[in-house]
């Protein structure tokens, strides 16, 4: 997962449209817009603002999406589920764990406003 994508699901976690990040940052809507879209490179210092807005260190912001492959890795680049089969591409398994994970916080949030 790229760095931008990984800001973009966090925003949406968050539940920040594009343009309220680019007021919290005190940036263009299309600046902020091209750091998701990874049309620029990204200062350390805005990362750091960036994940500051969204409530998570610079670490968590940089690592998300890593953590569950080194978790389901086995060493080989191969993930393994549940029941010890392996899957010769984890990057697709990562990208729905992803997924998953990303929904239930979404729904989470919404739960939460009802």
């Amino acid at each position: 997962m790229i760095l931008g994508e990984k800001i973009r699901y966090l925003r949406t976690i968050k539940g920040y449209l594009q343009d309220d990040m680019a007021h919290l940052l005190d940036i263009s809507p299309t600046a902020y817009g091209d750091i998701e879209r990874g049309k620029t490179n990204v200062s350390h210092s805005r990362l750091e603002q960036i994940a500051k807005t969204i409530e998570i260190s610079l670490l968590e912001l940089l690592s998300f999406g890593e953590r569950i492959a080194n978790y389901f890795s086995d060493g080989s680049h191969n993930i393994v589920n549940g029941n010890g089969n392996l899957y010769s591409d984890g990057r697709e398994v990562v990208h729905e764990l992803e997924k998953a994970k990303l929904e239930n916080e979404k729904l989470r949030v919404e739960v939460r406003y009802w």
